[in-house]
């Protein structure tokens, strides 16, 4: 990892949100990536003005048509804001606004409600020749990204089934036409994006819900036969490990705890394997132990920040290399986001404990 004036070429961007979460989680990734913090917009005088002097940008504006009508040669817009009053993303408008404008785009999640969210999203991306990409940072999460990475590498066999819990619910009101609780339900996103990354589009969906929790049990299939279940325990206790995956494979899987703990249960040799039912020891060979993998804790290594365990550098340097290499963002993209509304569409307006064909 770089420190941002190491690179030979960076991105020249504008801020469009100088709330808590851009303050804490996102214009502090730049020190590491190839962005240059140019211009800030915020509608809050005071803080932008404090957020923009902070983070070494130039210009400040009170709102983001300012930005876009004065800074036409940046190369991209990083846009972090809360919902609108009704709870539903502002993402939509202001980003579609960006695009048109020549920008290309990258947002925070969750990042829309609906199909025609996207539509308008996708209409934009065209008509600006511009690319967006959203952040769906449990893609980017290093230890999701290790479990990826074993499934890669053949050693787990074909994936057969999987098990996550996440701490989210889905309230009644979620699930009301119309919807009434956004922000439940976008609750989905991060999660689903997670599984995404690691097995691809689900083809078929199944859920049901505690009425009163809101904790939910989401069943999954693919096509190559993988199914899973995702638990949304937003009731669980937030003091404890609260996220939870775990993968299996043929006679291996791996397990990932706290979204920073790896564990790959390997296959064992069968001439190393010991007979269970005569065995003094369960112990096995060194060479078929489990290996683990977690955060070295006692390192002043970038690896511990938040900023690089929960995917925020991650996502921010994906869409950073591509956009300077020319390319488009290959995750988080239009296509993520249609396929991720489309599940969320069929799970608001299909009948609980009834198989929903997604395709």
């Amino acid at each position: 990892m770089l420190h941002n004036y190491a690179y030979p070429t960076k991105l020249r961007v504008g801020c469009i949100g100088a709330g808590r979460h851009a303050y804490r989680d996102i214009l502090p990734c730049f020190r590491y990536l190839p962005i240059d913090l140019v211009a800030l917009a915020d509608h809050d005088r005071d803080q932008g003005i404090a957020t923009a002097s902070l983070f070494g940008a130039k210009r400040f504006y009170p709102n983001h048509k300012a930005l876009l009508a004065k800074e036409t040669t940046l190369d991209a817009l990083i846009i972090v804001v809360g919902p609108d009053p009704e709870g539903h993303p502002a993402y939509p408008d202001l980003a579609a606004d960006a695009l048109r404008a020549g920008f290309h785009v990258w947002i925070e999640s969750p990042p829309c409600t609906s199909k025609d969210d996207v539509k308008t999203l996708t209409s934009a991306c065209m008509r600006g020749r511009k690319f967006l990409q959203t952040n769906l940072n449990g893609m980017f999460m290093p230890a999701y990204l290790k479990a990826a990475a074993i499934l890669r590498d053949g050693e787990l066999g074909a994936a057969s089934s999987f098990a996550m819990r996440y701490p989210a619910s889905l309230t009644q009101e979620a699930l009301s036409e119309p919807c009434e609780d956004p922000q439940s339900l976008l609750g989905l996103v991060r999660p689903y994006a997670t599984l995404m990354r690691l097995f691809g589009e689900a083809r078929g969906v199944m859920y049901a819900v505690n009425e009163q929790s809101g904790d939910a049990l989401l069943t999954f299939a693919y096509a190559s036969g993988l199914v899973g279940t995702l638990h949304l325990a937003g009731s669980g206790a937030r003091r404890g490990p609260r996220e939870r995956l775990e993968i299996v494979g043929e006679g291996a899987h791996v397990l990932v705890e706290n979204a920073s703990r790896v564990t790959y249960y390997r296959t064992g040799s069968p001439e190393t394997d010991p007979d269970l039912l005569d065995a003094t020891d369960y112990y096995g060979a060194a060479a078929d132990a489990p290996v683990v993998w977690e955060p070295q804790l006692s390192d002043p290594a970038p690896y511990n920040q938040h900023l690089v365990t929960q995917g925020y550098i991650g996502s921010l340097e994906h869409f950073a290399t591509h956009l300077l290499q020319d390319q488009p963002p290959r995750h988080g993209n239009v296509v993520d986001l249609l396929h991720l509304m489309l599940v969320l569409e069929k799970i608001q307006e299909g009948p609980e404990r009834t198989w929903l064909s997604l395709y």
